[in-house]
């Protein structure tokens, strides 16, 4: 019986001898880069006077925001005449009555957002492209031809403010 039992252990030490495990070993590599968001308005930190015309003709002013994220758009008057009202005024730079009342209105691409209105909210606007240029007019006039004789004599002034935030 000794000699039957050592030639099966034997055996068996053989075939697990014979026998390899497969293994394999991987090894991987991720690239990546980070593109920040930037954006850009024409003629940042520059005033342009725009003269109103007492006849009521539209003053336009257009600018361009090129994004490549979404940003918000928003134009503030200094001298609103309410909140959320394209309705704004001319203050006498001596800030003495009467001050000038004046509309604004402001067109452009807002793709699917809302319509932008100065002394509204701010808009959320998607480019229709990475880095597109997108036009936008800033009209503003009198409501109605302006009589000068009701006025005093000086400049009336007001500033909007173009803000884009992304």
């Amino acid at each position: 019986m000794y000699k039957f039992i050592a030639p099966a252990v034997v055996s068996l030490f053989s075939l697990t001898a014979l026998h390899t495990n497969a293994a394999t070993l991987t090894s991987r590599v991720s690239y990546t880069t980070h593109i920040p968001a930037t954006c850009a308005l024409d003629n940042t930190n520059v005033i342009f006077l725009q003269a109103l015309s007492p006849n009521g003709t539209p003053s336009n002013y257009t600018f361009r925001v090129q994004c490549n994220t979404a940003y918000k758009l928003k134009l503030t008057s200094q001298n609103a005449a309410g909140v959320n009202q394209s309705k704004t005024k001319l203050v006498s730079i001596s800030n003495t009555p009467p001050t000038i009342p004046y509309e604004t209105s402001v067109t452009g691409p807002t793709n699917g957002a809302d319509p932008l209105t100065v002394n509204g909210p701010a808009v959320t606007i998607t480019p229709t492209a990475p880095n597109a240029s997108m036009s936008y007019t800033l009209s503003s006039k009198y409501p109605e031809p302006l009589n000068t004789a009701h006025y005093t004599a000086g400049y009336y002034t007001d500033t909007i403010t173009i803000e884009v935030e992304y």
